[in-house]
């Protein structure tokens, strides 16, 4: 066994623990990194037995003070924390004052849920210069949730330095009073990154008013936090449902078609009878009315519900289309033959209805108008000479499976006496199937072959080794905007090499000058039909 003779500061430490001088077990630890194993093991384990009072303040100037010790022995921190809770009144106390150790007492006072200490520590924040300090001051202060705290803390959203920044975030969000949420509510616009992670914070409190404010976010002028707000409310699900209903009585278009893309989403059939009625009021804007049927395609299991029947004759094709998927997911004998009395009469209406019913893949339709005579001679002669072949392989197969192979021999036969040649390759983005459905039929009647995807991502890794004639994408698609894919795409190809074409819904001043900036050849807007498809390419092409 080591002398004592051999340990003078394990004797002064002794010495000082009795005589309760902490002046000079300070000096002892500032020496501490210096002496050797043996004797910092032996202080390490007095201070342990020392009393509280004593230890607490000791042990936590050096941590505040050295803190390679403070990593070498976990010991200390742990010593610190056993003590404390037996003996909060130091940490409260020496809170208030000036000694070095306070700035652990303000990190110590979260980890022990002091609420004693408030007063203290609103005290220390107003004179802290230092970040480190500030940091651990706004960790505690989310810790203890304390609204008293609100004011001192909102005064961190305005610094300029980002750590701080989200640490005010962060506290502000884990005190989550009313207050403390209008407090971030009024901060959003600031800051991109800020914005992000305040919706984060909504979405966590899920109150009344973080669910007004996450709903509020969809009306953001910006792309990537309508997009943030957008998977949060179909993350919440039926809870955000209400707030999204109540959207669609408004006269903010895109607020509407946003909410009808997140109810559709989150799939609770109660929003099912609000839409109806949004169709029964015959919106005037034709993108209102292709969410609102594309979403009841999802939403409604209501057979026969003749709200649908009337989209199939709407003026835009692209409504036709997703009032036929509609049907199909909704059909029964009266839908079935109030859509062929409509399809048989002659005219470039019944047309059109053949044509929506065929490019929707609405298979059960289909099989409940073939029947007639009039649908099946038009149908067969579409899908024969203009559908696109993956339509037509789905067809024929259908008709297969239901024993009708020869109305799919007389397709296929139709399909070789065609002579197409192709004008090129069209890559198509959208988180919409019914939208990619409208790409594959427009594009082909345009004579190009067209490569679709829903996913923007998996375009993107396409892109790095195929390069099409002219890439289009939307804007709002969850998790990565078209701006966003844009500029990646960017990073490959350049605007002469690859044109990109931005279709949209909106019409956002700010979405456009950000889709300008990252490298987009045009900007057309929703609906879209082969006519301005044609004309975009063409304007492209010079």
């Amino acid at each position: 066994m080591t002398k004592v003779k051999n340990q003078p500061a394990l004797q002064e430490i002794k010495h000082d623990i009795v005589a309760r001088d902490l002046t000079k077990a300070r000096l002892v630890m500032d020496h501490f990194s210096k002496l050797d194993d043996a004797e910092q093991e032996a202080i390490l384990n007095e201070m342990s037995e020392a009393p509280d009072s004593f230890a607490i303040p000791v042990l936590s100037y050096t941590l505040v003070k050295y803190p390679k010790i403070a990593a070498e022995f976990p010991i200390i921190a742990k010593t610190i924390l056993a003590k404390a809770v037996n003996t909060p009144d130091v940490v409260v106390e020496g809170l208030a004052g000036e000694s070095l150790e306070r700035f652990h007492y303000l990190k110590l006072v979260g980890d022990l849920n002091l609420q004693q200490a408030v007063p203290n520590l609103i005290s220390q924040m107003l004179g802290l210069e230092d970040k480190t300090a500030q940091l651990s001051a706004l960790s505690s202060f989310g810790a203890l949730g304390n609204p008293d705290a609100i004011n001192v803390v909102t005064e961190f959203l305005y610094v300029e330095d980002f750590d701080l920044l989200v640490a005010a975030v962060t506290a502000l969000g884990n005190i989550a009073t009313s207050t403390a949420i209008q407090r971030l509510a009024g901060f959003l616009g600031k800051d991109a990154k800020i914005d992000r992670l305040i919706l984060d914070v909504f979405a966590e409190v899920q109150d009344d008013l973080s669910l007004r404010k996450l709903n509020e976010a969809l009306q953001c002028r910006s792309a990537p936090i309508r997009n943030h707000a957008r998977a949060w409310l179909v993350a919440i699900g039926a809870k955000a449902v209400p707030l999204l209903v109540g959207n669609l009585s408004g006269s903010d278009t895109d607020l509407q078609i946003l909410s009808l893309n997140v109810l559709q989403e989150i799939g609770d059939e109660s929003a099912a009878l609000v839409i109806r009625k949004l169709i029964n009021n015959q919106p005037q804007n034709p993108n209102v009315r292709f969410a609102a049927f594309e979403a009841l395609s999802d939403l409604s299991n209501r057979k026969g519900d003749y709200v649908l029947a009337g989209g199939i004759t709407d003026p835009d094709s692209n409504v036709r289309l997703a009032a036929a998927k509609a049907i199909d997911r909704n059909l029964d004998a009266k839908l079935i033959t109030g859509v062929m009395n409509m399809a048989d009469k002659p005219g470039d209406e019944a047309e059109q209805i053949i044509r929506a019913v065929i490019d929707a893949q609405a298979g059960n339709l289909f099989l409940g108008l073939i029947i007639s005579s009039g649908f099946k001679e038009r149908a067969l002669a579409y899908l024969g000479q203009d559908a696109h072949p993956d339509i037509r392989d789905f067809f024929v197969e259908l008709m297969q499976r239901e024993n009708l192979a020869e109305l799919g021999d007389e397709i296929l036969q139709l399909a070789k006496q065609q002579k197409r040649q192709s004008k090129g390759r069209v890559c198509a983005v959208d988180d919409s199937k019914m939208v990619l459905n409208i790409y594959r039929s427009i594009i082909t009647e345009l004579g190009f072959d067209v490569v679709l995807f829903s996913e923007p991502r998996e375009a993107i890794s396409w892109l790095q080794d195929e390069k099409p004639d002219f890439l289009c994408t939307d804007l709002n698609m969850p998790g990565f905007t078209g701006i966003e894919l844009i500029q990646e795409v960017r990073k490959k190809y350049s605007k002469d090499e690859l044109p990109i074409v931005l279709v949209t819904t909106q019409n956002e001043a700010q979405d456009n000058k950000a889709a300008r900036e990252v490298g987009v050849s045009e900007i057309i807007y929703k609906p879209f039909d082969a006519k301005m498809i044609s004309a975009v390419f063409e304007k492209i092409k010079g």
